[in-house]
């Protein structure tokens, strides 16, 4: 018995010992293949700038369709000069935007300039910001073919209907270019009561559509789907965050997480598209004759098949109808701000153009305009869309030679045609005679509204009470291209504030505090150039008693659109080019006897250090009329 049962022990033993070796190399394989899976998924991602991108984008392209085809459509171009702006154009980056997700953000090139304000730059003749009240304005808003990509400063539709209206009227006639890419006319719209919000109402306002309205048949923008999943995530960690999860729950999140299951769910991803890719193509037997493309074009025929997601008439009507809504909206609130209103449908490649000439694959959504575009032209041959609109669709028709530089975008010439139909109609209607007459009045009534806004703030005086960031200044964790000592006189060049923190680099001073003021609400403001940094903040601090009190606003510097705020704040564009950021709050707690002010230039991680340009700055403390306190 015992010796049996010491045979047994041995046998268990050599068991638990085979075991334990098996399940260790399981383990050791598993580790192994997590490593090589991780490496497989990350070898093709290496850290590239948004420069590099965009040549990267350029080149393929080149590559793709190469240099001949270029040639043709820049006739006037080196190759060279095709290369740079092909470098240049593509990926361009976009910042936020309250109501319409994103517009263009501030970038400088040789080809592409965007302001900070979200225009593009016009060329050597581009008009001032802010607007000269005593020139005619005129906003255009569309997507990336009025934006211009694919040409220089000067060559886009903004840009070459301002030279042709300044050179009809001889009148000073300043077109601002509010293109975005991806933009149809739902943002176009929200983007224009944007700008009059800020306070910049132009005299005229224009809107390009028709492409990306069929493009974005379902309605919503570009960015929609990216933005509707970071809600979800954020509302679900939200949930997570707030309760106690059990093991269950710990174990699924962290096989997520694993490489091995990343690139299973990559493969079966990628599996499922050359699927759908497939179905589409069966599916296009089904298609009614009703639907099917207009008849004569072989090219087209051999070229494209398309689905009904494509061709499905029930979305097109929805879009046209869309469509009118928001230009009657944007009739609607252009009127009551005494603005014309010009509303232009564009032309595309696959209407009314030979495709013999058009070397570029039209992509699917794109050719949604192919079934789109003739029913919009029986609408508007038939139904009175209003006295703004008008149909440029047919621009192009008469055009035997390349006018796109890909495949939906205008070259400079296509440009100047489409800018010529609009201009036509501009100048058909008499409006710049209407706006030429009621000008003068409106110019004398803003400086009647000016006049009425310092007699009635006549009460209140905003006294300056010291210089904010000078000599007294203290920083911490910035490399500052002047030595502190220097500030006070820092000149029209300012001062680099780049972060070099683990968290936040941060400018700062303190000011002491009267406790027995009654006045104690102060306005603070730097003056800021933007440079790399695309986060900058802005805090006032009182403390010192039993409550601290803030005011604070983050801001993009490159785009001067504001993060977040918990303050009165004011950003404004000063003549010289500076951006000046106001912020104003009030230290209520008798107690806090310091105020201190804080500047941060940047984020501090790695991936986001970044500087600002410094231009110096004031503290204002905002009292009655009649008080004579200040800050000691």
């Amino acid at each position: 018995m015992t010796q049996g049962g010491s045979s047994l022990r041995r046998v268990a033993g050599r068991i638990a010992k085979v075991s334990l070796i098996v399940v260790l190399n399981t383990l050791a394989l598993f580790v192994i293949a997590n490593i090589a899976a991780d490496y497989y998924l990350n070898r093709d991602q290496p850290a590239v700038s948004d420069e590099q991108r965009r040549r990267m984008a350029g080149d393929a392209a080149i590559a793709r369709y190469g240099m001949e085809v270029f040639k043709r459509v820049y006739p006037d171009k080196t190759e060279g000069e095709i290369r740079q702006l092909l470098h240049d154009q593509p990926e361009l980056p976009n910042a936020y935007e309250p109501f319409v997700d994103f517009r263009s953000a501030a970038i400088s090139t040789s080809t592409i300039n965007i302001h900070q304000a979200g225009f593009r730059i016009g060329g050597k003749d581009q008009a001032p910001w802010p607007l000269d009240r005593n020139a005619i304005n005129v906003f255009v808003f569309g997507g990336s073919t009025t934006v211009g990509s694919g040409v220089d400063d000067g060559k886009t539709i903004p840009a070459a209907l301002q030279a042709i209206l300044r050179d009809r009227t001889g009148r000073a006639i300043n077109v601002y270019n509010f293109g975005v890419g991806a933009y149809f006319s739902s943002q176009e719209v929200t983007y224009f009561q944007n700008q009059l919000r800020y306070g910049y109402v132009p005299d005229m306002v224009v809107f390009i559509d028709g492409l990306n309205d069929f493009h974005f048949w379902d309605g919503d923008p570009a960015t929609a789907k990216n933005y509707r999943q970071s809600f979800y995530l954020m509302m679900s960690m939200s949930r997570q965050l707030g309760r106690e999860q059990g093991v269950a729950w710990h174990v699924v999140e962290l096989a997520k997480s694993l490489p091995l299951v990343r690139l299973a769910r990559k493969i079966g991803a990628e599996s499922t598209k050359t699927s759908a890719v497939s179905t589409s193509t069966k599916q296009t037997a089904w298609i009614s004759q009703a639907n099917a493309a207009p008849a004569g074009d072989d090219l087209y025929a051999k070229t494209y098949k398309d689905s009904f997601d494509i061709t499905d008439p029930v979305r097109i009507e929805a879009v046209m109808a869309r469509y009118l809504t928001n230009k009657d909206i944007a009739q609607g609130i252009a009127t009551q701000f005494g603005i014309d209103a010009v509303f232009a449908w564009q032309p595309v490649p696959l209407y009314k153009y030979d495709l013999a000439q058009h070397p570029f694959r039209v992509e699917d959504e794109h050719r949604r305009s192919r079934y789109g575009y003739p029913a919009m032209a029986r609408l508007a041959a038939t139904r009175d869309l209003g006295p703004g609109f008008v149909w440029c669709a047919d621009a192009l028709q008469d055009v035997k030679h390349a006018v796109y530089v890909d495949q939906v975008h205008y070259n400079d010439e296509g440009n100047r045609l489409v800018a010529a139909c609009i201009a036509d109609k501009i100048t058909a209607s008499g409006a710049i005679e209407r706006i030429g007459r009621r000008k003068p009045a409106q110019v004398a009534a803003a400086a009647r509204q000016q006049l009425a806004a310092l007699v009635e703030t006549a009460p209140v005086e905003i006294r300056t009470t010291a210089r904010l960031f000078g000599t007294q200044a203290q920083t911490d964790s910035l490399d500052i291209s002047r030595p502190v000592s220097e500030w006070d006189e820092i000149g029209a060049g300012g001062v680099q504030l780049t972060d070099a923190s683990a968290g936040f680099g941060v400018v700062s001073q303190e000011f002491p505090l009267d406790h027995e003021s009654a006045d104690r609400t102060f306005q603070v403001s730097v003056r800021i150039k933007p440079f790399t940094s695309d986060y900058t903040g802005l805090v006032m601090l009182c403390f010192g008693g039993a409550k601290q009190e803030s005011s604070v606003v983050f801001f993009n510097p490159k785009t001067m659109g504001v993060i977040g705020a918990s303050g009165h704040h004011l950003l404004t564009t000063e003549p010289d080019g500076w951006e000046r950021l106001a912020l104003t709050g009030s230290c209520k707690d008798a107690g806090n006897d310091k105020l201190k002010v804080m500047l941060f230039p940047a984020h501090g991680t790695a991936e986001n250090r970044g500087a600002v340009i410094f231009g110096g700055g004031e503290i204002r403390r905002v009292v009655a009329a009649q008080a004579g306190d200040n800050v000691r």
